[in-house]
């Protein structure tokens, strides 16, 4: 199971915001702020039962950082928007948009294309990518706002913790058809 801290070494961020600048940029474009510099420690031992993951992660530019004992950690950045209440990740892979709701579901949209498909009755919704990121993200909030007639969000104010838990949702295996 991953584990979610802020990042709080000023290097990490500098780094995260040079890697990131481009996308930043964008979604700050779309009305979304800064929120957190995120660790994702996938724990004791990760760095080689995960070696394969590795390569692509550096080819992607992914910003890795190893710690002891062998533990693999992904570092990003996270931004969030109050209209509709909604969190961006920046990551190798490109960037994801997270919506919640009161009654334990999430809309989850992303400018590429994922592997993982939600059961019939998973809490998640996967959205495709649409052409450009302010398509993926006006097609993100206009499911958000029609599921907002039956369902309330989950804050208004998006905080780390809101993060964390969608993602702790979002990696719940028993969510996704597996083959």
């Amino acid at each position: 199971m991953v584990k979610y801290s802020l990042i709080r070494n000023p290097t990490t961020h500098s780094r995260l915001e040079k890697r990131y600048e481009h996308q930043i940029s964008s979604i700050k474009n779309l009305g979304f702020r800064h929120l957190a510099y995120c660790l994702e420690d996938h724990g004791p031992y990760s760095a080689l039962t995960q070696f394969l993951v590795i390569p692509l992660a550096f080819s992607k530019r992914e910003i890795l950082i190893f710690n002891w004992p062998f533990r693999l950690a992904s570092a990003n950045v996270l931004l969030s928007t109050q209209n509709p209440s909604s969190i961006a990740l920046c990551m190798g892979m490109g960037i994801k948009f997270y919506s919640s709701f009161s009654d334990g579901t999430l809309i989850i949209s992303s400018d590429f294309i994922s592997s993982a498909v939600p059961r019939t009755r998973s809490k998640i919704t996967r959205l495709q990518p649409q052409i450009t990121l302010k398509d993926t993200w006006a097609f993100h909030k206009k499911e958000v706002h029609s599921r907002l007639q039956d369902v309330n969000p989950l804050a208004a104010v998006m905080k780390f913790e809101h993060y964390v838990k969608m993602s702790e949702i979002e990696e719940d295996v028993s969510q996704y058809i597996t083959n």
